[in-house]
């Protein structure tokens, strides 16, 4: 089957080269395309998890991971019903993130806020906080 590359906010079939892909990462199949409306929509923040821990004396130390972590924030403008309803099945689920500049991330996210403007139902916007995974292990 050929790849029909679409016009850039074309209407139609084809690869959208103006949006961003999730796809659950067990099943390459099972992929949705979300606009983009211009602005970058993925902002990433590197943290590392500290903890400051009191010891005896008024003495104070932090203990740190090595390893650094990104988490994403990714919104979404004009979800349709048919990609919210896939956004709220795949919560908790690890997922491929692509977007057009040829970022691959698996990530994750365990809630999916919407907003929904007053009679506007069309104009539902989504803000997603992505975790970055690099490993999965299920635990039983």
């Amino acid at each position: 089957m050929p790849i029909i590359i679409s016009e850039p906010l074309a209407v139609g079939d084809g690869l959208d080269l103006c949006a961003v892909w999730l796809n659950a990462a067990a099943d390459l199949a099972d992929v949705e395309a979300f606009r983009r409306l211009g602005g970058d929509q993925l902002a990433a923040t590197a943290s590392v998890r500290a903890e400051v821990r009191q010891l005896v004396g008024r003495r104070r130390v932090v203990v740190t991971d090595a390893a650094i972590y990104e988490q994403f924030s990714l919104t979404l403008e004009t979800v349709t019903a048919d990609q919210l309803d896939w956004l709220n099945s795949h919560v908790g689920q690890i997922l491929c993130l692509r977007d057009p500049y040829g970022s691959k991330l698996y990530v994750i996210y365990t809630e999916a806020p919407r907003e929904v403007p007053t009679g506007y139902p069309e104009r539902t916007s989504v803000k997603l906080t992505l975790e970055q995974v690099t490993h999965s292990e299920a635990v039983g």
